[in-house]
């Protein structure tokens, strides 16, 4: 492909000197005219765009049949319209006169077709007056290639994820692709009414920018909370002067508008309230969405301390959770029996995704309080034996006198029948 280019360029720069036609015109005898040439520094031309092109036409001095070398005046350069190249503006390029051995440029502005092909035949049309009475009207061919061509000054947006409702702040990157300076460049801004609102002045005045550098300024942009599930498309105008004249490029760059979810925990509580090692507790809350936008694939991961391991899976699925929405929650663990009185606490993460698909943490903690109520329950159930012994005995000794007393009556039932 390479080979080929350099190919196309040499036969373009050797056909632009090529004569297919010329015809002269004035009152009889026709003095032969000057002896000239065109040609141009350009070979390769960008396509779906506007190229100009400088042409060099040079009087070569070299003097008539009379001896003497005429001048060219009122010159008038074109194009000859071909397929894929097209006359941009009146498609003729004036120049006033050139003296014998000297030499003037003039500057054909060319569309050429987005796809057009890579090499491109075509001719340029001269028409010049000599000797004041007579004028020459001449074609000749020339080529060019074509390529695909960077724009001389491109425009890049950081970043291009917002959040509606809210005021961002974007960074706008202006890179001069060129190898020349570009001046009095003036950006434009906006974007739909219903999208949001610029809150900086416009248009933004830039003085220059040098060949292949970068300039970089800050816009703040609000966008519409009702932005919060599609695009913001925000148009850009650039007006700069290449050096030769004025011009624009207009552009539009897609925004996307992420909603805003504000995803809270709280009403935390664990059951039971005092975890005794060892054993399964649990610990319950509500996530709530206040944002502006729901959320999806909820996932809680909490990440216990040492000495608390999670009880089933280590992650739990909630799902969605919509605006203003509250979702309980429920986690457990294992409490071992090798963990020490005390207060621990526990960071949960909150996993989910935004509107736009894109990952996103948040975090909530709460704390379990372990306690040891073994001891105290043994030192209570000592106490019940030494008073559940006493009670015994005092039971023992009514037991005794209650058969003492009705020994005693059955003994005096028995002497009373006997007498």
């Amino acid at each position: 492909m390479r080979y080929q280019m350099k190919l196309f360029s040499l036969i373009a720069m050797l056909s632009i000197v090529s004569v297919v036609f010329a015809a002269t015109s004035g009152p009889t005898p026709v003095p032969p005219p000057p002896s000239f040439t065109i040609t141009s520094s350009y070979s390769v031309l960008c396509r779906g765009e506007v190229n100009y092109i400088p042409f060099i036409i040079s009087n070569n001095g070299y003097p008539n049949t009379n001896g003497q070398a005429p001048t060219m005046q009122n010159i008038e350069l074109s194009m000859v319209p071909t397929k894929g190249l097209y006359a941009a503006g009146n498609g003729i390029a004036p120049l006033q006169n050139i003296n014998p051995n000297t030499a003037a440029t003039a500057t054909l502005p060319v569309f050429v077709g987005a796809n057009a092909s890579a090499f491109i035949p075509t001719s340029a049309q001269i028409i010049y007056y000599y000797d004041q009475l007579y004028s020459d009207t001449e074609i000749r061919n020339i080529s060019f290639t074509t390529q695909e061509c960077p724009l001389p000054l491109s425009l890049s947006i950081s970043p291009y994820i917002l959040k509606s409702g809210t005021i961002e702040n974007i960074t706008l990157t202006l890179r001069n692709n060129g190898t020349i300076s570009l001046d009095n460049i003036s950006v434009k801004l906006s974007v739909p009414n219903n999208g949001g609102a610029l809150l900086t002045s416009q248009p933004v005045q830039i003085q220059s920018i040098a060949a292949n550098s970068t300039m970089a300024f800050s816009e703040r942009l609000y966008v519409a909370e009702n932005q919060s599930d599609q695009s913001t498309p925000l148009n850009v105008t650039v007006n700069y002067y290449d050096g030769n004249q004025l011009e624009q490029i207009s552009s539009t760059h897609t925004l996307l508008a992420s909603g805003i979810i504000n995803m809270t925990a709280s009403g935390f509580t664990t059951s039971p309230s005092i975890v005794t090692p060892p054993g399964v507790f649990s610990v319950s809350f509500v996530l709530t969405n206040i944002g502006t936008t729901g959320a999806t694939a909820v996932t809680v991961t909490p990440l216990p301390p040492k000495g608390l391991t999670i009880y089933g899976s280590n992650s739990t699925f909630v799902g969605s959770v919509g605006i203003n929405t509250q979702t309980p929650v429920t986690v457990s663990f294992i409490a071992s029996n090798s963990i020490k009185s005390g207060t621990y606490k526990i960071p949960i993460m909150v996993t989910y995704l935004n509107n736009l698909r894109q990952n996103a943490t948040t975090w909530a903690n709460t704390s379990v309080l372990v306690g040891r109520p073994a001891a105290f329950n043994a030192s209570r159930v000592s106490q019940f034996r030494s008073s559940g012994s006493g009670g015994g005995l005092l039971i023992i000794a009514v037991l005794l006198i209650i058969i003492i007393g009705l020994a005693f009556l059955l003994y005096k039932e028995r002497r009373r029948r006997a007498k």
